[in-house]
């Protein structure tokens, strides 16, 4: 299948200022050996086949389509047996490859679409008549497979823009009044809804209990606000919040950089097909019960990604557990069987035991893990490594991920 357009856009619905807030994804998804893929799902009716009374190839009028929906759970070999030439012809099958027929024969008449068989098996003739007596036609039907296997996702093109963060205060100038400035002075927060790439602001001490700010050092600057001691606007989102309400030296200078980390990038992802991660302890909780790694093994094909998620599980009681993507919002509680159980695309989970956790302790698994990344900028990863910076320098690795070479 192809897609032919000149241009093909694409524009996130929703707003924000964090990773993934503003994203869009080409997911490329198939199937693994062994899996129910598109070409497997079927009506169950196979091909058609025509031979003569003898049995030998049929050269007859062939004008018979063997169809319908199978709904038999047995392999059969149906026949479809010109009976008698007439006007109309009449017709006899069979389900058991010929071993017995239908009796009557039927006749032939395709004025209300194709007639039924058994077991939801149909035939249609194009004609009404012109058979030859004794052709017959054979299929073999099959158990209806109507379920797909879920498909892996194996790779996905993302275009990611992590919007705008705001840098900590940094000092820029002791001004005249005595007081040396301190980064302490001010804490910066707040969420830029600006623009610009990469913006410093400036703020000045104009008296001891006074600020003005501007977008260059030397002019520009606002009209004199009073230092509160708490979160004070700026602009655009951005807020200033002075230690004290007093006592800062006259000319000092603070800057605040914002969108240090404002960067859209395009990834191209791929991943190991879904290969499941170790077990991994996040925390032993308050129950008194040391949670150790070979407490629960992950397993299982994981039909996700392929951006890496982590799975939380969570000792709920000692013979219950509960998971999580996120490590806050936790399902309903499961009973603990001591086999392998599933969590969700594919993950499983075998505690070694049906009890005896700790209430609390949690256990992590990670899934979905990217082996290859190529970053707009050139830059190449590889199972978490920078391999080549810039589409050029080379970094080369051992088997510990320790960089063996670095450039001047």
């Amino acid at each position: 299948m192809a897609i032919i357009r000149q241009n093909l856009e694409f524009m996130s619905p929703e707003e924000g200022d964090a990773d993934a807030a503003r994203q869009n994804k080409i997911v490329f998804m198939g199937f693994k050996a062994g899996d129910a893929d598109f070409n497997d799902v079927t009506s169950g009716i196979g091909p058609i086949t025509h031979y003569n009374s003898s049995a030998a190839a049929g050269a007859g009028l062939s004008d018979v389509t063997i169809g319908g929906v199978y709904t038999g759970s047995t392999t059969l070999v149906y026949h479809v047996k010109i009976a008698t030439a007439a006007s109309p012809d009449t017709f006899q099958y069979s389900a058991d490859n010929g071993q017995t027929w239908s009796s009557p024969s039927t006749e032939i008449d395709n004025t209300l679409g194709p007639q039924l068989l058994s077991n939801g098996v149909t035939v249609y003739f194009g004609a009404i008549t012109g058979h030859t007596a004794g052709d017959y036609w054979t299929s073999t039907v099959n158990a209806v497979l109507t379920t797909l296997t879920t498909p892996l996702k194996m790779a996905e093109i993302e275009v990611n823009h992590e919007g705008k963060t705001i840098g900590t205060t940094v000092v820029h100038t002791t001004g005249g009044g005595g007081v040396t400035a301190l980064v302490g002075d001010i804490t910066s927060g707040g969420t830029y809804t600006g623009d610009s790439a990469a913006v410093t602001y400036y703020l000045k001490i104009g008296a001891s209990t006074t600020f003005a700010w501007s977008t260059v050092v030397d002019s520009g600057y606002s009209a004199e606000i009073t230092i509160t001691g708490t979160a004070q606007a700026i602009e655009k989102g951005i807020t200033a919040d002075f230690d004290d309400t007093t006592g800062y030296g006259v000319g000092n200078i603070y800057t605040i950089t914002i969108g240090a980390d404002n960067k859209a990038r395009m990834i191209i992802r791929t991943n190991e097909g879904g290969t499941v991660g170790s077990t991994v302890v996040h925390t032993t909780g308050g129950g008194g019960i040391t949670a150790v790694v070979g407490d629960v093994a992950g397993g299982g094909t994981y039909t996700g990604g392929p951006a890496p998620v982590t799975y939380y599980l969570k000792i709920g009681a000692s013979t219950t557990f509960a998971w999580s993507t996120d490590n806050q919002h936790y399902g309903s509680e499961i009973t603990i069987t001591g086999s392998e159980q599933t969590i969700e695309k594919g993950i499983t989970a075998d505690f070694d035991d049906t009890t005896g956790y700790g209430v609390g302790n949690i256990y992590t698994i990670a899934v979905g893990a990217d082996t290859v990344k190529l970053h707009s900028n050139s830059d190449f990863q590889v199972a978490g490594h920078v391999v080549s910076e810039n589409g050029y320098l080379i970094k080369v690795f051992d088997v510990d991920g320790n960089q063996l070479n670095a450039y001047s």
